[in-house]
């Protein structure tokens, strides 16, 4: 079962339309021009009952007070393991970003299990009542928590993704290794010299240094050595 109530884009969208019909219907000359009047008195009355049922209807203050407490619940579930019935942990966004082995599924998991099992006031993880599982329930609750200019300025009221860990721990990105694509990343050109030696390449000097290391310096046209060799060797 999806949710209840819907965004509020679409609750816009269907009050738009309903007061599109009316506007025809209290025209005499646009609804006169109406060939089917009993499919436009049926579609009127389609429109009504899809509002009032997609709308989020407003809550008190005591029910504000449950839904609140209801909605921690389902947030500690969403968020967190239930090893009851298998359910993982929400992959954190570090996790959905790299993708290492095991993170689809995973996900897929933690996606089955908040969509068709949900948690008791006591506590206690189960089967969804008709598909109602706990994600629905969160984001109505949250569509119902939320007033009119909140779900006007924040299109993102019900969305699960505020839910999401940043990291796997609680330790700090600095403390992840390194991933290097390339051998020698970061490492310094003479360290990497010493450790595998140098060949020259096509441009380059063939010539060596006072060290005994390779000349990297570009190589004169026509020449196989740099300037600065040239010189030495009186050429």
């Amino acid at each position: 079962m999806a949710t209840k109530y819907a965004t509020h884009r679409q609750v816009q969208d269907t009050e738009r339309e309903l007061r599109d019909l009316k506007r025809v219907k209290n025209d005499p000359y646009l609804y006169g021009s109406v060939p089917n009047k009993p499919d436009f008195a049926k579609r009127e009355k389609e429109v009504e009952d899809r509002l009032t049922r997609i709308k989020p209807p407003g809550v008190s203050a005591s029910e504000r007070k449950r839904l609140e407490s209801r909605n921690e619940l389902l947030k500690e579930f969403i968020r967190g393991k239930a090893d009851e019935i298998r359910k993982p942990a929400m992959p954190t966004k570090q996790q959905m970003w790299d993708s290492p082995a095991g993170a689809v599924g995973q996900h897929r998991m933690w996606q089955d299990r908040v969509n068709n099992f949900t948690v008791g006031e006591d506590g206690k993880a189960g089967r969804a009542k008709d598909g109602y599982g706990a994600m629905s329930e969160w984001k109505d609750n949250c569509r119902r928590l939320a007033d009119d200019e909140q779900r006007e300025m924040d299109p993102d009221i019900s969305s699960p993704e505020q839910l999401r860990p940043d990291k796997r721990d609680q330790s700090s990105f600095a403390d992840y290794r390194k991933m290097n694509f390339a051998p020698g990343v970061g490492i310094p050109q003479e360290k990497w010299d010493e450790a595998v030696g140098t060949a020259p390449v096509a441009g380059q000097c063939e010539r060596l240094r006072k060290d005994g290391k390779a000349c990297t310096a570009p190589a004169m046209t026509g020449h196989d050595c740099c300037l600065a060799h040239s010189k030495q060797a009186g050429e």
